[in-house]
């Protein structure tokens, strides 16, 4: 098999030596890079004839043998090895096909080799193993350029996705109009002060969501005893603080609890135990319960690697936003904003909390407020503002949802459905 792959090696770089106008080179480009190859000198007088092509240059043997340092007699035998470039498409392909093999191999021996190591954490280890395989399946899997006709026939296909999808990312009838819904491959960030409502809103998506998707909803915020009295609350209209604890239950408030919880369907919703959690960890987990929607409770509670806070929370927000992009899922997170926050009426994207990342990451950030100084009485709804303040796909601007706080229930009263009646989304 080895000699196989180096024979494969030396006759594409020999054909490569007769494409002396660079006919075949934006396909071979694409196919194959210079980690491909196994033998150094091929390496060498591959990348010394992408050198060449680059600088205008012409590549034949004795410009690539020059550039490269290779010594005569090797490029004398590659000369005489193929005699016309024709089946360097194929040939190339093998040298790819074979680096692919070679790669897994490679992931599959370390893998072996740190398992037996008692000091290795083994959720790390298959997550790490797990980030390895993502990026080798998605290396040159599709190239980085697209034919007209290509990109034609893949945004068609992604269009004819969307529609059998149907409502099922769709939340409230008035976000979905700024935002389309929630798309998956792309970051929403929501952010607010703390006490708004952030967490609560969350809950009240993740819900909406779980009828027609599986949803992983990962709080370092909350317990999930506390996450199913947020959604029991809403689905009762039984006080939170009450089903928690802080007064007596009724006959019937229990019977309403028994059965919203005969009713609710729970099968699709997936809520995480552990209060240690990062991004490798939220892979895993997501790739356990086959997530198609990911809920982040929230940013800054997640652990990282960096000296500072700064350093942290940007390669969390870069680890999500990848991890989005790899398992194809709308990745939505909740954040934080920063000190300055708590003396604005309204918060803008500067103040969200430790880094610029998220803002920079996110193809929608959220800005979540309600009057924090006039509180409602229990039972009493407030306005409950969302400001979409950065839509990279979509239009940006506020829009209200009528809040219930003490029972955790969002009513958009702006949606109207095909009657002109208001729309309770939460239901």
């Amino acid at each position: 098999m080895y000699e196989n792959a180096i024979f494969n090696e030396r006759y594409t770089i020999s054909a490569i030596l007769y494409d002396e106008k660079g006919r075949f080179w934006p396909e071979i480009r694409e196919t194959i890079s210079e980690d491909d190859f196994i033998s150094e000198d091929c390496k060498a007088l591959f990348r010394a004839a992408c050198e060449l092509l680059d600088a205008g240059k012409v590549v034949n043997a004795a410009t690539v043998r020059a550039k490269a340092g290779v010594d005569l007699e090797t490029v004398k035998e590659l000369v005489n090895l193929a005699p016309t470039a024709a089946n360097i498409r194929s040939y190339a392909e093998l040298v790819r096909k074979e680096s692919l093999r070679r790669k897994a191999r490679e992931i599959g021996e370390e893998l072996t080799e740190t398992a037996v190591e008692e000091s290795t954490d083994p959720l790390q280890m298959l997550t790490e193993t797990a980030r390895r395989l993502d990026d080798l399946t998605a290396e040159k899997r599709s190239g980085t350029l697209l034919s007209g006709a290509e990109l034609t026939c893949d945004f068609l296909s992604e269009v004819e996705a969307a529609q059998k999808q149907g409502a099922a990312f769709r939340t409230f009838p008035m976000l979905d109009r700024f935002t389309g819904g929630f798309q998956p491959g792309r970051m929403y960030i929501f952010a607010a002060r703390p006490g708004v409502g952030k967490s609560a809103l969350g809950v009240a998506l993740a819900q909406m969501l779980a009828k027609n998707r599986r949803v992983l909803y990962v709080s370092a915020e909350m317990s999930p005893d506390e996450i199913m009295a947020r959604i029991i609350s809403s689905r009762t209209a039984i006080p939170y603080s009450v089903i928690k604890g802080g007064g007596e239950l009724t006959a019937e408030q229990w019977g309403d609890i028994a059965a919203a919880t005969n009713s609710v369907d729970f099968s699709k919703l997936t809520i995480n135990k552990m209060a240690k959690i990062d991004v490798s960890r939220i892979g895993v987990w997501a790739r356990q319960c086959d997530a198609e929607v990911i809920f982040v409770d929230h940013v800054g509670l997640l652990d990282g690697a960096g000296k500072s806070e700064y350093e942290r929370l940007t390669a969390i927000s870069v680890g999500l936003k990848r991890l989005a992009r790899v398992l194809h899922v709308p990745m939505i997170v909740q954040s934080q904003f920063n000190r300055t926050a708590a003396t604005s009426d309204d918060p803008g994207l500067h103040q969200l909390r430790g880094t610029g990342a998220l803002e920079q990451d996110a193809d929608v950030c959220v800005l979540l407020n309600r009057d924090m100084e006039n509180q409602p009485r229990p039972g009493e709804p407030q306005d409950f503002i969302l400001n979409i303040a950065k839509n990279r796909h979509g239009r940006t601007g506020k829009m209200a949802l009528t809040y219930y706080r003490n029972v955790n229930r969002f009513i958009d009263t702006n949606g109207r459905d095909k009657h002109g009646f208001a729309v309770n989304s939460w239901q």
